[in-house]
């Protein structure tokens, strides 16, 4: 096994070395969440934008449109994070040059990954909004939408696979940066190109994917100053094709990849049901649900995510003292946050509503009426917040069990978790209780999915010994 020994070049990240506290996960972590729940912000700003300055209509076409795009960017987040682990790893036993390889073949496969997605939705547009849910009221201007976001989806998949590398190297903060810069970047042209240019989506497309490209950018600049300057782990080298760490990255990383698959298609199905129970209002009303949701989610897999390498890295390294104490205050850590999070959403949620401008209630021909997208976003918002604890436990988990290399559990639990048990309840709660029961779905999910995740957590725990 080939190793380095390189005087005067840094071979692994200091606090990697730390002592394990609750303080120092949570400050190692803290930039990764930032980064997520930017991230997770950064996502949502052309529907809070579609809402105020355009219609509710562009808010649902923005809701249709969204699966396909997690579709396109869960390719970023499996060879990413799958391939980061393996990669840590490595870096744990202290095999540098594989580490580097292993990292330049991974960031190829991506970028030719996603640029193969894009062609296709660039091919086939009509093909996949008809099989996203999307009818003839809204079809043209999500088309519109689509279109003009697609080709910068080989950037997004990039910086979301690099955000993952750059937090082994120890420079999540470079990353967190990024990440706001790119929001940042986005809420500016989001209000140049639609309030103040009145392009509509288009420019609510063209902001998106020019947020896109700056964590990508960062990244490929970082790595490559690190090849010039040989003070960092990673760094661009010649690679050696090996269908094993392909592999072993992509089955690393298939939790996250069947989560935001069938997210994407639970995403398209809860769509195609609203629309049927209710038309676009629904659609719109799930929209202002899941950016609560997905926030919510964002901060726990931010966690998750930052603490992962050092996860990995005992783990290769062998160190199960730190790797108990790991789980133990993490599990901790994330379930402080779900109640906290859990108790502001059910007491607050118009102030969530707020941010869309979605008024409570119209005086329309003397009449003072109540609006039905805000009624169902406020009875959404509060029903999701009962599932964040459970979904705190399963983000953890999952990501846990990819940490460790061992990407088959981690994907059982997302393949209940967002599809099996979603799907399920979203076709039974739908049919007794309407839109509400679509919104029931959501923290049932997260329940069911729990029970899973605990019965495994239990159950490999003596064979990687992390409790």
């Amino acid at each position: 096994m080939e190793h380095t020994d390189l005087t005067g070049v840094q071979q692994i990240d200091p606090s990697m070395e730390r002592k394990i506290t609750p303080g120092f996960l949570f400050r190692f972590a803290l930039p990764t969440i930032i980064a997520f729940v930017g991230m997770g912000v950064f996502g949502v700003i052309d529907g809070i934008f579609a809402a105020r300055f355009i219609d509710a209509y562009a808010l649902s076409a923005v809701g249709l449109v969204m699966p396909f795009m997690m579709f396109a960017l869960s390719i970023g987040f499996m060879l990413g994070i799958g391939g980061n682990a393996l990669v840590a790893k490595e870096v744990g036993e202290g095999n540098i040059v594989y580490a580097r390889k292993d990292f330049s073949l991974i960031s190829i496969a991506v970028l030719i990954l996603s640029v193969a997605v894009t062609a296709i939705g660039l091919i086939i547009p009509d093909t996949i909004l008809n099989i996203l849910g999307v009818d003839a009221e809204v079809f043209d201007i999500s088309k519109e939408y689509m279109m003009v976001i697609l080709p910068f989806i080989p950037l997004g998949v990039l910086g979301n696979a690099f955000q993952q590398f750059m937090i082994t190297e120890g420079k999540a903060h470079i990353s967190m940066v990024a990440t706001i810069a790119a929001g940042l970047v986005s809420v500016l042209l989001n209000y140049i190109f639609i309030y103040r240019m009145g392009l509509g989506l288009t420019g609510a497309g063209l902001s998106t994917g020019i947020g896109y490209a700056l964590p990508a950018l960062t990244g490929f600049v970082f790595f490559i100053y690190n090849k010039f300057n040989k003070n960092g782990i990673l760094y661009f080298v010649k690679p050696k094709l090996k269908l094993f760490v392909l592999t072993k990255s992509a089955s690393n990383g298939i939790s996250q990849m069947i989560m935001m698959l069938a997210a994407s298609v639970t995403v398209t199905v809860m769509n195609n049901v609203l629309m049927r129970l209710d038309g676009p209002m629904a659609v719109a009303a799930v929209g202002v649900t899941g950016a609560v949701q997905g926030l919510a989610a964002n901060i726990y897999i931010g966690y998750s995510s930052g603490v992962a390498p050092i996860i990995s890295y005992n783990y290769g390294k062998g160190d199960t003292g730190n790797l108990k104490k790991i789980v133990k205050i993490s599990l901790f850590i994330v379930t402080c946050m779900a109640v906290v999070l859990n108790i502001l959403t059910f007491l607050f949620p118009h102030l969530f509503i707020a941010i869309y401008d979605i008024d409570p209630w119209i005086y329309f021909d003397g009449f003072i009426m109540s609006l039905p997208v805000y009624d169902m976003s406020f009875t959404g918002i509060r029903l999701v917040s009962f599932g964040f604890v459970f979904m705190a436990f399963v983000q953890f988990a999952s990501t846990m069990f990819t940490s460790l290399n061992d990407g088959k559990t981690a994907g059982v639990i997302a393949l209940f978790n967002v599809f099996i048990f979603t799907l399920a309840f979203i076709f039974l709660f739908s049919h007794f209780w309407g839109v509400t029961g679509v919104f029931l779905s959501l923290p049932a999910q997260d329940a069911g999915a729990s029970l899973i995740a605990g019965f495994l957590f239990l159950r490999f725990r003596k064979k990687f010994k992390y409790a």
